[in-house]
């Protein structure tokens, strides 16, 4: 087993696959993500809401009727018979047939300003729809950066393991060697065979963690290939913007002013607002007019008829009485959503402290990330020093090849600490822009 993972660990973890750039994997996870395709779909349908609410403020309900009827007689004769006292007056029926058309126009003038209330929200609902459309965006652009970035990061500690498995591996040659010699005990033999299995342990957990990961991106990006990633890890903050000012008020003001979950509290309020003051304006008396027109086909003399028209206009106010007691169904409505009003005041006003807190934790890892940066670049600078060193007393032959590994070890170490640090660093402020 020792022997089949030392033979694999040189090898590229995947030996063909997709090429992609971080520009790439962006292009494709927006392009990809049905959660943003779902979210166009619903702003085109607000859009939509928003326009009928709007046209409903100007335009009547109109209406158009025909009817066509035929009368039939049970005595097979167009004849209707009348008694009139001691007489029966029969009258031939000539015309047994009936067409009216009509056409009619109401509009209502006043409900409590329920039409225009309607259309607000619905200006309302489209604005929040297109912000959480933005922020899907930035979430989209934050969770690729992370997981791409987070690959390469995972790279670098495979290959450590790799070194480290090549290392224990020919310190196990030597020191069964040794034993057979007697220079060395069984239980140091033991004790360095223990080091290479913990080794295999930990080479594989960190090339399980990057299949994941791999399994993540190919998720967010919405494909099934192999990935290829041509980025440098250093090159993330090529796609991070720094920031400079670390003023945590001014930051948080502009957070606040950006956070699509602050912001729905505010819309959750002004919508639950728009209710309120449309519940109360329902006890006013409501106004409306109507225009009716008809034209019918009917008699105009007892064997002739013609096209009899008439119109009426008309304009009704009511009032709904049972709305100004106490304890009617809209003061209860009216006082549901105060305490819907008061309830969301106080829910934003928690999420906000929360968000001040997690956004106030980011600035500070910042600063925290930022000093460990420049120690590991420091040290990342001794170790390059130090692995040129060892180079030449290994070409010298002043150390042996196992020494000459170590060097490398220790240099790949200081790298990969290093790349840590700086991940973190720009992950961080990339979280932060997040919330911008």
């Amino acid at each position: 087993m020792v022997k089949k993972l030392i033979g694999i660990m040189f090898l590229p973890l995947f030996l063909f696959g997709e090429e992609i750039s971080f520009d790439v994997a962006i292009e494709l996870a927006y392009k990809k993500n049905d959660e943003l395709k779902i979210l166009e779909k619903e702003i085109e349908a607000l859009k939509i809401k928003a326009r009928g609410n709007f046209l409903k403020l100007f335009y009547p309900s109109i209406t158009a009727n025909g009817n066509v009827s035929y009368q039939f007689f049970t005595n097979g004769e167009n004849i209707t018979k009348y008694s009139q006292g001691n007489k029966t007056i029969e009258i031939t029926n000539t015309f047994p047939d009936n067409y009216t058309f009509s056409i009619s126009i109401d509009k209502v003038f006043f409900k409590g300003f329920e039409n225009y209330n309607s259309y607000n929200a619905s200006l309302i609902e489209l604005d929040l729809k297109q912000k959480e459309y933005r922020d899907k965006l930035k979430e989209l652009w934050l969770s690729t950066l992370e997981s791409y970035y987070k690959l390469l990061l995972f790279d670098s500690e495979i290959k450590i393991s790799s070194k480290r498995l090549a290392i224990l591996s020919n310190q196990l040659k030597e020191a069964n060697e040794k034993y057979k010699l007697n220079l060395i005990t069984f239980l140091e033999v033991n004790e360095t065979n223990l080091n290479l299995k913990n080794e295999n342990i930990n080479y594989l957990k960190i090339l399980n963690e990057y299949k994941k990961e791999e399994k993540n991106l190919k998720r967010i990006l919405g494909l099934t290939d192999n990935l290829i990633l041509t980025e440098e890890l250093t090159n993330m903050k090529n796609y991070v913007s720094n920031i400079t000012d670390i003023d945590k008020e001014k930051i948080f003001i502009e957070v606040l002013s950006n956070n699509f979950n602050y912001l729905s509290y505010n819309y959750s309020i002004k919508k639950e607002e728009i209710n309120k003051s449309t519940l109360e304006w329902s006890k006013l008396p409501y106004v409306s007019g109507s225009f009716d027109y008809r034209t019918r086909f009917e008699k105009e003399e007892i064997n002739k008829r013609s096209w009899q028209q008439n119109w009426q206009v008309g304009l009704s106010v009511s009032l709904p009485i049972d709305s100004l007691f106490p304890d009617s169904s809209v003061e209860v409505s009216i006082k549901q959503s105060k305490a819907n009003i008061e309830k969301l005041k106080m829910e934003k006003s928690k999420y906000e402290k929360e968000l001040k807190d997690e956004i106030f934790t980011y600035l500070d890892e910042l600063n925290f990330y930022l000093e460990s940066l420049k120690i590991m670049d420091e040290k990342l600078t001794i170790s390059s020093e130090n692995l040129n060193y060892i180079k030449k007393q290994f070409e010298l032959g002043n150390i042996n090849f196992i020494e000459f590994e170590i060097g490398e070890l220790n240099y790949l170490e200081a790298k990969y600490q290093y790349e840590n640090a700086f991940y973190n660093y720009y992950l961080t402020m990339a979280k932060i822009i997040r919330n911008l």
